[in-house]
């Protein structure tokens, strides 16, 4: 079973029976990673500590452990479809960082549903991705994805795309990527946040020579 505790809370109200609880998005998100804590009413379940509140007279909550811990009376699951709020692109480590409004399920992750464009309108040049991977199995909030070598070469070989953050535009589709409750990501597009170029030196992988032709093959990274 998992046990999350939730460390940063803000407490909304006045005296009564009723302590209403606005959680932070710190909380919400780190909840959302531990599937399946907080998916149903079975699997939501909470404990207190004796500091958790206290009466006018001061007393103390009565403290209720993991062990016995209550269910909710009421679950309201999670309907809100996920945001993609920014990107960097850096293409000296061929990486693209995403950062999302919730936590977000990377084994729902689409690459081909992420298509850069070289002005906001996507009237100009534009690439659409087809392979790569997300750098970590974990569910989170910023995913990076390890750019493939065919992908990257291609967006290079566009000369008007992505050499700037003047000209790195991303939008992204529905079926990109999922939040943890299965819901669909919004569509939207992006001006990149931070953009690092391609600093790194290239290097001769192999070469062939054919003697009949006089032809030398050069293969680059």
């Amino acid at each position: 079973s998992s046990v999350t505790p939730l460390l940063i809370m803000n407490f909304n109200g006045s005296f009564s029976t009723v302590v209403i609880i606005q959680l932070s998005d710190l909380d919400l998100n780190i909840v959302k990673k531990f599937r399946p804590l907080a998916t149903s009413l079975d699997t939501t379940y909470i404990s207190i500590t004796n500091t958790t509140v206290y009466d006018t007279f001061g007393n103390p909550s009565v403290a209720i452990s993991p062990y016995s811990a209550h269910e909710a009376a009421l679950f309201v699951p999670d309907f809100v479809s996920p945001q993609l709020l920014r990107f960097d692109l850096n293409l000296s480590s061929n990486q693209l960082i995403l950062t999302f409004s919730e936590t977000m399920d990377v084994s729902t992750l689409n690459v081909s549903a992420f298509v850069f464009h070289s002005a906001p309108n996507g009237a100009f040049s534009s690439y659409q991705l087809t392979s790569g991977a997300a750098v970590s199995k974990s569910n989170d909030v910023v995913v990076t994805l390890q750019l493939s070598i065919t992908d990257s070469n291609n967006i290079r070989n566009i000369t008007t795309l992505a050499i700037s953050s003047n000209t790195t535009y991303l939008s992204v589709s529905s079926y990109a990527m999922k939040d943890m409750a299965n819901n669909s990501l919004l569509i939207t597009q992006l001006p990149v946040t931070n953009y690092v170029p391609d600093a790194i030196d290239p290097y001769l992988l192999s070469f062939r020579l054919d003697l009949n032709t006089g032809v030398l093959f050069l293969t680059f990274h």
